[in-house]
């Protein structure tokens, strides 16, 4: 079908328009990340360690569209009576497919970013770790400082050799807003969501059939890629969000 010129122009700016309002509509929530070396000052925005989401996940292996990987976290769904990764890594065994874990327990902390190598900012991020992290030192820290007041955090190493070093800040008044939790997590726009239930959380909600594409594919199981449109609207989602109440 021929069609004219102009009518082309409209369809691409349709089809553009489409695709703003489609990233209009997720919200984009940075991870909190330190390079060795770094260090910050944050405010976990939660009010005790009960409060820590802890989400049991998956960390899966993703390229780009310019063929760089990175890495997401997919909700384990082992607890509604069947998960295809963890069948498959269980197929697989110990070295067998790299680009999926073992379900593990993630810690997922909202904090506020109040100062990052000598830079004063505030910004809202998530701040993933295992539960070791907890208990070799977010657990002690807190036993000790409390968690009520920004705390100054360190990264020393690389890869399986990081780790963080956590001590309160020689002026913590400098660093204190006046605000309460619950005024900081408003003005920051702190939402459950932002952790998992979305389609923009931090936590990826694959269902079997996604899993299973991407086991087969190695590509990220959107709609688009499995034949369908984009999803456009969050979907009623329900997925494991534990507090352990450590």
């Amino acid at each position: 079908m021929r069609i004219s010129l102009n009518d082309a122009v409209k369809r691409a700016e349709a089809k553009e328009q489409g695709k703003n309002n489609f990233r209009e509509g997720f919200k984009n929530v940075n991870n909190f990340y330190l390079k060795d070396g770094e260090k910050a000052v944050i405010q976990l925005l939660v009010n005790d360690a009960a409060e820590i989401p802890v989400v049991r996940t998956h960390t899966v292996q993703l390229y780009s569209k310019a063929g760089k990987p990175y890495f997401v976290e997919v909700s384990c769904t082992a607890d509604e009576g069947h998960c295809p990764f963890c069948e498959a890594k269980k197929a697989a065994g110990k070295d067998g497919l790299q680009n999926v874990s073992f379900a593990h327990d993630k810690l997922i902390m909202p904090v506020a970013v109040l100062e990052r190598n000598g830079e004063k900012e505030t910004t809202y991020a998530l701040f993933t770790r295992n539960t070791s992290f907890y208990m070799n030192t977010l657990s002690g820290y807190i036993a000790r400082f409390g968690m009520t007041d920004p705390i100054e955090i360190s990264r020393n190493g690389q890869g399986v050799s990081t780790t963080y070093t956590l001590f309160p800040p020689v002026d913590v008044d400098a660093y204190k807003t006046g605000k309460t939790l619950e005024e900081m997590r408003k003005d920051l726009n702190v939402e459950d969501g932002d952790i998992v239930g979305r389609v923009d959380s931090a936590v990826k909600t694959w269902n079997a059939e996604q899993m299973n594409f991407y086991l087969e594919t190695k590509a990220n199981p959107t709609k688009a890629n499995m034949g369908g449109t984009e999803q456009q609207e969050t979907p009623t989602i329900n997925r494991r969000v534990s507090n352990h109440g450590f």
